[in-house]
């Protein structure tokens, strides 16, 4: 009897020491490093999923993808209701056990805001008149679209067009850096090789424009890119959450933060304008957070990765440069640190130089090539127009104040989309937009598109919604001025001794270098089309971090997430 007794016990031991081993897993998991790489990993099986099953299934007719079919998004926007349902069931699991935490809110934030961001870029087929969306084939033809298809027929290294003297046509986006075109190729290219069954009729529509050689095969091979962008953007989100952790956000400011930067509608559109503004930001907002972890933990993998990172930023796009300047200050403020103590100086000199090497000829390898195979000049860009063109904005007419510095002008009330687009004159009120930070606000809300046009699919929701989602917006521009000017007083009232100056300049250089390159840029280019959030994106680190932060003064003390040193040293 004792002898079964014992093993009737073993056996019914089993299941709880199973479970044990199974929660001491789970524990294990969540504090190991490589964990995001595991969601990652599940985030990118979804978007096979997601994508196979609503969107690339070739069906009769004049629509090549299911996904144009209206079952097609109906069934979509039940995945994107199921989603907001499991972070909200997920949130009352956590507070009915007494663990929830604002890391949990912020978790679920993320989660909905991924899927959301998916449910967008998917869903734009359904609302063009065309078989991509409207920033991808037809209204840019030629464009990134061009250099893409070009590759694709040639090779990555497919030379650009030739004038009818014999010299190459660097304009329209051959000038850019190549880095995002090359991947989206092969990445088309790596899924035609599972295409077979897929027809390889060609498409009336582009035949009709003369690449008669662009199939249904093709097509689809080309539309698998939405997955490549939707893996960007799910970095996008994981390094501005890590980036505002290292700012010294935490709790409830860092889930406050957290909601800012997920629910800006940038944020879910910018990977689908299919250009290479998404990559580059990606790796520019690496190159960052890995430099914040540099400073921390001093390790030459640290700083190997920020140049890595940086250099592939400025191969993608040289705007990614600009993120360079706070870089360098964090360095600068790490040497003068370490010259004051006298301590560790000639590590750091090494670093920088290997930092040097790899970032420079990874960076700037080809605008040098372009310059001495296709006579580039540095710094080009291609000029969008001339004076008569309707989205041209004559400085002069409009005023410095206007154009530049105030922030509610006339334009900004006229509707919640950018106007890029006016009469065909030198310049006139009331039919384009022409104030920076009214293109900037509005292109962070709704792009360059004119939402009223969305009459169908997924998208009409933004449409019926776009007053509500541009009030909101105004109301956080409004807390953020106001919350600024408390935080200003307070440091004034309290005197200056307790700030944390470093933090202060820190976000006081992200917020000059986006503001002067971005005022650059439009006063370069006097164009609508020039006033975008994405020529500005660094402005969402200081504006979501004065609405989330303390509004006392900033205290060294505040921010743990640094080395440990002296009082005086502490930066971040």
């Amino acid at each position: 009897m004792t002898y079964t007794f014992h093993m009737e016990k073993s056996k019914s031991s089993k299941v709880p020491l199973f479970w044990n081993k199974l929660k001491g897993f789970y524990s294990s998991f969540k504090k190991s490093k490589w964990r995001y790489l595991v969601y990652f990993a599940l985030f990118v099986a979804y978007l096979y999923i997601y994508f196979f099953s609503l969107c690339g299934i070739p069906i009769w007719g004049d629509a090549p993808f299911a996904y144009k079919d209206e079952s097609g998004h109906l069934v979509a926007g039940w995945i994107m209701i199921i989603s907001v349902i499991l972070a909200v069931a997920y949130l009352i699991y956590k507070a009915a056990r007494r663990t929830i935490t604002f890391s949990s809110v912020s978790k679920a934030i993320i989660f909905i805001a991924l899927n959301a961001m998916v449910y967008y870029g998917f869903s734009m087929p359904v609302n063009s008149s065309l078989n991509k969306n409207d920033w991808w084939v037809g209204t840019h033809q030629g464009s990134h679209w061009e250099i893409v298809v070009h590759m694709w027929d040639e090779g990555p290294f497919a030379e650009p067009p030739l004038k009818a003297d014999g010299t190459f046509d660097i304009a329209n986006q051959y000038y850019q850096q190549k880095l995002w075109h090359y991947s989206v190729t092969l990445w088309a290219k790596f899924h035609d090789l599972f295409l077979d069954g897929v027809s390889s009729e060609p498409i009336e529509y582009f035949v009709n424009i003369g690449w008669g050689n662009f199939t249904y095969r093709m097509d689809l091979a080309f539309e698998t890119i939405k997955i490549f962008q939707a893996m960007i953007a799910f970095w996008l989100y994981f390094f501005t959450y890590k980036i505002f952790e290292r700012l010294g956000l935490k709790k409830w400011r860092l889930t406050l933060a957290t909601f800012l930067f997920c629910f800006l509608p940038f944020y879910a559109y910018v990977p689908f304008i299919y250009n290479n503004d998404a990559m580059s930001l990606m790796f520019a907002l690496m190159s960052f957070y890995f430099a914040l972890r540099y400073y921390r933990s001093e390790k030459l993998l640290d700083l190997i990765v920020t140049a890595v990172a940086m250099g592939l930023g400025m191969m993608s796009k040289i705007n990614a440069v600009l993120f360079a300047v706070p870089i360098a200050f964090i360095f600068l403020y790490d040497l003068i640190v370490r010259i004051k103590y006298k301590k560790g100086v000639k590590k750091f000199i090494f670093q920088m130089c290997v930092f040097a090497i790899i970032v420079f000829p990874l960076g700037l390898w080809y605008p040098i090539f372009e310059k001495t195979v296709y006579d580039e000049p540095f710094g080009y860009v291609l000029y969008p127009g001339d004076e008569y063109s309707s989205n041209y904005i004559d400085g002069s007419f409009f005023g410095v104040f206007d154009r530049y510095i105030g922030i509610f002008t006339s334009d900004f009330f006229t509707s919640p989309y950018k106007r890029d687009w006016g009469a065909t004159v030198p310049a006139s009120y009331g039919n384009v937009d022409f104030n920076v930070w009214t293109g900037l606000f509005k292109s962070a809300l709704f792009g360059d598109c004119s939402v009223d046009t969305w009459h169908e699919g997924p998208l009409s929701l933004v449409a019926t919604n776009a007053t509500l989602i541009q009030n909101f917006w105004l109301m956080a521009i409004l807390a953020f001025f106001i919350l600024l000017g408390s935080k200003l007083f307070s440091l004034v009232l309290h005197g200056f001794k307790k700030a944390n100056y470093s933090m202060l300049i820190l976000l006081a250089i992200i917020f000059l270098t986006a503001y002067v390159n971005y005022v650059y840029f439009c006063m370069k280019f006097p164009f609508t089309s020039t006033m975008h959030f994405r020529y500005a994106s660094m402005f969402m680190f200081p504006v979501f971090y004065v609405l989330a932060a303390k509004p006392s003064p900033i205290k060294n003390d505040d921010v743990p997430l640094m080395r440990q040193l002296e009082p005086t040293e502490r930066f971040l």
